[in-house]
């Protein structure tokens, strides 16, 4: 009988059900070991997004610190001491671009822009490595940490906008 039904089985030109299961695993298999080195997902943010995530963290910071102080922005010169503590031990790495190597200080304050400035005014931008509490203009905004090309800006609306390098004469500092 075990003949019989081995001669009716290869005769019959169909497939069983666990020859196709077999099948379709297989090529499941298949597909799933010769994609896989390119099926990696990576969480981690490139620095130039990184960067504006910094920047508007320090934007709803020194926003609070408005709220809390009579509507009035922190003093230039000592802005980063004044917004510092709404971040608590995260505020060093803030205040760093992800993009450039060295741990340092890497934003600066416009202390032109005021609460009731138009709100394309820059509030925050981009220096070169530098001390905390910076305060400058156009002077000391550097596209130097995105390969010469960008930089992060900003905005007294509490916008981060990526600038090229020749759109920077066209901000507004006051």
């Amino acid at each position: 009988m075990n003949e019989e039904y081995r001669n009716k089985r290869f005769n019959n030109k169909g497939l069983t059900i666990y020859e196709v299961m077999i099948i379709v695993f297989a090529i499941f298999f298949a597909v799933y070991w010769l994609t896989r080195p390119y099926a990696q997902i990576s969480y981690e943010q490139p620095p130039l997004t990184m960067c504006q995530s910094n920047m508007k963290c320090f934007g709803l910071a020194i926003q609070m610190y408005a709220d809390e102080n009579s509507g009035s922005y922190p003093l230039p010169e000592k802005w980063y001491d004044l917004v510092s503590p709404y971040f608590g031990n995260e505020a060093d790495e803030l205040n760093h671009c992800p993009a450039v190597k060295e741990y340092k200080y890497h934003y600066a304050m416009n202390p032109n822009c005021k609460p009731n400035s138009p709100p394309d005014t820059v509030l925050l931008f981009e220096t070169q490595n530098t001390g905390w509490d910076l305060s400058g203009g156009p002077e000391l905004l550097t596209t130097e940490n995105h390969k010469e090309k960008v930089c992060n800006v900003l905005f007294n609306d509490g916008s981060v906008v990526t600038v090229k390098k020749e759109e920077i004469p066209n901000l507004k500092w006051e």
